[in-house]
């Protein structure tokens, strides 16, 4: 399928430019730079680490063009076994040279060229969203993971029951002239200058998913962000910068209102458990934040022992 084909080049193209294009490249060198408002956002989404104890555990991570950087964040928290993969080898090619990675590959997350299980764990930061054939690629991950899968993906709030959204989107509808139902809202348009629709992933469907696989259990984490341009130059310091203050501002009220269930998380943590946590690692999940849930097992199918 051309449109297949034409996603896969642009989101190549798209790395190449922050090789080629000043700007781009100018913002690409501030990805490592700990102290600003961006790497804050980042960093939120590995803080998990801290309670995985087995640090002999090998990771893959899916769709790190970003110079390999959750490769190496995973490592940072201690685990020596990591593969950065992308799509695209320009950035992860000179992470290499410059000595911040050791090894990468270039995969096509639809179709891996590796065994059954043969990762412990896959990680696939904000990038599931960009592909062609998500569902295809989100196979592939639990087929080459052994332990689970990590995802951190836009949350799609169309099955949401937060009061805000469901009134939102019937005014939504009045305004254009349109009967309220629970068809209206299904087709949103929404997607981004790399050339991908922003596929978004539900709790539900994360269920429905880990169920159809006779999964032990999930864990599922909401996440609000905010992004304005210029926040990779910006200071993680509310004294200093107005633009973190306000990211912070946004943050906290967005986060009372889901706690209240009035609206939803932007995105999502999902974890898909193929081997159960040990009660420890749950508790210290449940701690920061995760809600855990302990699946029902197929009656019908015969399990390993």
């Amino acid at each position: 399928m051309d449109i297949i084909r034409e996603s896969y080049q642009k989101h190549d193209a798209h790395f190449a430019a922050y090789m080629e294009v000043p700007e781009r490249a100018a913002t690409a060198e501030t990805w490592f730079d700990k102290s600003t408002a961006d790497y804050w956002r980042h960093e939120r989404y590995y803080r998990f680490l801290e309670h995985m104890k087995c640090k002999d555990r090998s990771w893959m991570t899916i769709g790190d063009g970003r110079w390999g950087l959750d490769s190496i964040a995973i490592r940072s928290h201690g685990f020596k076994n990591v593969l950065a993969t992308d799509i695209s080898e320009t950035l992860l090619a000179e992470s290499k040279k410059r000595g911040f990675i050791e090894e990468y590959r270039v995969v096509n997350a639809e179709s891996m060229p590796f065994r059954d299980g043969e990762f412990d764990y896959v990680f696939c930061k904000e990038s599931f969203h960009h592909f062609p054939r998500p569902w295809l690629a989100l196979y592939e991950m639990l087929r080459v993971a052994k332990c689970g899968v990590f995802l951190a993906e836009p949350n799609d709030k169309f099955s949401s029951d937060r009061v805000i959204y469901k009134i939102a989107k019937n005014i939504k509808s009045i305004a254009r002239g349109k009967r309220i139902s629970e068809c209206d809202g299904l087709v949103d348009a929404e997607y981004e200058e790399v050339g991908n629709y922003v596929f978004k992933i539900s709790r539900r469907d994360a269920v429905k998913i880990a169920m159809a696989l006779d999964l032990p259990s999930l864990l599922i984490r909401g996440v609000n962000d905010f992004y304005e341009k210029g926040v990779e130059f910006e200071p993680a310091d509310e004294k200093k910068s107005r633009l973190f203050a306000s990211m912070i501002k946004s943050i906290k009220r967005r986060d009372t209102l889901c706690k209240l269930r009035i609206q939803d998380y932007d995105l999502l943590q999902i974890a898909f458990l193929k081997t159960a946590f040990d009660a420890s690692t749950v508790d210290a999940f449940k701690a920061s934040g995760w809600d855990c849930l302990e699946l029902p097992r197929n009656p019908y199918c015969r399990r390993e022992a």
